[in-house]
């Protein structure tokens, strides 16, 4: 072979290695635009699990809240029944004293009145005896 020929040769190789190496760096292009593309989507895969997990939690804690308060409520709706009832009890005893009390009065006033009529009978009876006495005597 001639000189100009192992030259051209030469040179021809220089050009293919080239070629593979700008071929190769394209691929490795190409694979890590993949990569960051995967990578990418990897990332707004966490965040959505994240906030899916923060709102699941929040959720829970809303539902607890609302049993809470449910309880609450129902308790307090019980407590304020009862109270009425427990009201209501209390009023019918006091009116229950009041009448004990006046019933206990009308009876005394009733058995002074019979005391009274009984002493009237007998001063009656005592002045018409005394009458006849006094008239028998005259």
């Amino acid at each position: 072979m001639c000189q100009h020929q192992l030259r051209h040769l030469l040179q021809h190789q220089i050009f293919l290695r080239y070629h593979q190496h700008c071929q190769n760096f394209l691929r490795y292009h190409l694979h890590h635009r993949s990569f960051l593309r995967y990578h990418q989507h990897h990332q707004n895969y966490l965040r959505y699990h994240q906030h899916r997990q923060s709102f699941l939690r929040y959720h829970q804690h809303r539902q607890s809240f609302l049993r809470y308060h449910q309880h609450h409520q129902n308790y307090f709706l019980r407590y304020h029944q009862h109270r009425q009832s427990f009201l209501r009890y209390h009023q019918h005893h006091q009116n229950y004293l009041r009448y004990h009390q006046h019933r206990q009065s009308f009876l005394r006033y009733h058995q002074h009145h019979q005391n009274y009529l009984r002493y009237h009978q007998h001063r009656q009876s005592f002045l018409r005896c005394h009458l006849h006495r006094q008239s028998f005597l005259r």
